[in-house]
């Protein structure tokens, strides 16, 4: 589904704020992870690297340290200590914790970039930002693509974290709050950066300080209304009716004054033409009867 374009509101800011702060914490989060499992690795692979280097150089030489009567011993000691560096090594490949400590580092080092780069375009003044439109789709997809590969945070990290920055007033993702609620979005008197400035110092009665607000909010929600159907433009390719202007073209009912050139009662005026009865007077002439007398 095809969004419409996007402009900067108050609640857009707010909400990439909450994203790049969820960064930082999930950030230091998994910072904190990195250093505790490198510390457990370093605590297995330490001690299987120094036995493991005893172990052969003992194995080689006991003979001639311990002695033909104590080699058996030497050796079964040996043994003991190369089956301990086995099992730590075990316990090192079965638990990962080398690979562990990896991908915290790089989540850790993914999610400071995110809440850097959210920082720096927050910072900007809105005209010199990124379009909202693909800021806020970048964004989006760059923490859900984190949240999605990262690997869990533990619960005594979390706990430790909850603890430390108990005080602290920034937004926390939901594994720290464990509940989020969703914002609805409302006009903010910030919205639009095109706004009439009541500076406190100005002596104004309280009666014009309201109706200048009004006036405020009536004009931004004017702008909001005319901005809409320069967005729902999708009705330019079906212009037809501009198109189909055939009532102008059809102005036959002009062309077709017919009445005025079939004016032929004035030319077939025959009946005056007609006038033999007239000329037909023969029974004035046929006055025979009286000379038949």
């Amino acid at each position: 589904m095809e969004t419409s374009s996007i402009d900067w509101t108050k609640n857009l800011e707010l909400y990439l704020k909450e994203v790049g702060e969820h960064s930082l914490c999930l950030g230091m989060l998994h910072k904190k992870c990195e250093s505790k499992f490198s510390s457990k690795a370093l605590c297995i692979d330490l001690p299987v690297i120094v036995i493991s280097t005893l172990c052969g150089s003992l194995t080689l030489s006991a003979k001639t340290m311990f002695g033909p009567e104590f080699e058996d011993s030497a050796l079964k000691i040996v043994g003991a200590f190369s089956l301990f560096s086995g099992i730590l090594g075990t316990i090192q490949a079965y638990f990962s914790y080398s690979r562990r400590a990896e991908n915290h580092r790089n989540s850790y080092l993914e999610y400071t970039k995110l809440y850097r780069f959210v920082k720096v375009e927050l910072g900007l003044p809105r005209k010199s930002r990124i379009r909202p439109k693909d800021l806020l789709k970048l964004i989006n997809d760059q923490f859900e693509r984190l949240n999605e590969l990262s690997p869990l945070v533990p619960e005594i990290v979390m706990e430790k974290f909850k603890k430390k920055y108990i005080d602290s007033t920034i937004d926390r993702p939901p594994e720290l709050n464990g509940l989020d609620e969703i914002k609805i979005y409302t006009i903010s008197d910030c919205d639009n950066d095109e706004f009439i400035d009541i500076r406190p110092n100005i002596n104004l009665d309280q009666k014009t300080r309201d109706s200048l607000n009004q006036l405020v909010h009536l004009r931004q929600r004017d702008s909001e209304a005319v901005k809409t159907p320069e967005a729902v433009k999708t009705p330019e390719a079906v212009k037809t009716p501009e198109v189909v202007k055939t009532p102008e073209v059809v102005k036959t009912p002009e062309v077709v004054t017919t009445p005025e050139v079939v004016t032929t009662p004035e030319v077939v005026t025959t009946p005056e033409v007609v006038t033999t009865p007239e000329v037909v007077t023969t029974p004035e002439v046929v006055t025979t009867p009286e000379v038949v007398t």
